[in-house]
């Protein structure tokens, strides 16, 4: 009984749920698997397998720190957040050229997010934090909106925002 339950908790370790993906050898998608791999320089690989049985696989990003993986519902968007530095974050958007191939979306989601931040609470000139977040939380209306949340802070001046989500259209990328 022992060995069930620390075997069970080690499954929950390996295995996070993110988006509608597990980062593993698994997949909730019935076509496509992320996989997560270390590389020899040091840098971390997510990587979009063929769950099918193929041994079809592309690289999809590098990064350093951490990352944060969301597919969508219907396999055809997938979002990174990237947390690049202990003061800042990027969203990465990608959609599905065919099979296991993605490409990058030129969109800056983090520009744009704090952006519509500002026009919605009247601020003139957006001054940025030396702690500035954004980071995409969940899929909502199918595969066709994003929520995305920002939040920052001055560590010398304690000025902050709270985190503050904002829904987006994929048909306005």
């Amino acid at each position: 009984m022992r060995a069930l339950i620390y075997a069970c908790v080690c499954a929950l370790f390996a295995f996070s749920v993110v988006g509608c993906s597990v980062i593993g050898d698994r997949s909730i998608s019935p076509d496509i698997t992320i996989r997560r791999h270390s590389s020899d320089s040091g840098k971390h690989e997510i990587w979009i397998c063929d769950a099918r049985g193929s041994d079809r696989s592309t690289r999809l990003y590098e990064y350093d720190r951490h990352a944060d993986v969301l597919l969508s519902p219907d396999s055809e968007w997938i979002v990174v957040s990237d947390y690049v530095g202990s003061d800042s974050s990027e969203v990465i958007v990608f959609r599905r050229a065919k099979g296991t191939e993605y490409t990058r979306e030129p969109v800056s989601i983090r520009e744009r997010v704090w952006r519509e931040y500002c026009l919605t609470h009247g601020i003139d000139e957006f001054k940025e934090f030396d702690h500035c977040y954004v980071r995409a939380v969940k899929w909502v209306n199918g595969s066709r909106e994003l929520i995305v949340q920002i939040y920052g802070h001055d560590a010398n001046t304690k000025r902050a925002i709270k985190p503050y989500s904002i829904r987006l259209s994929m048909s306005d990328l």
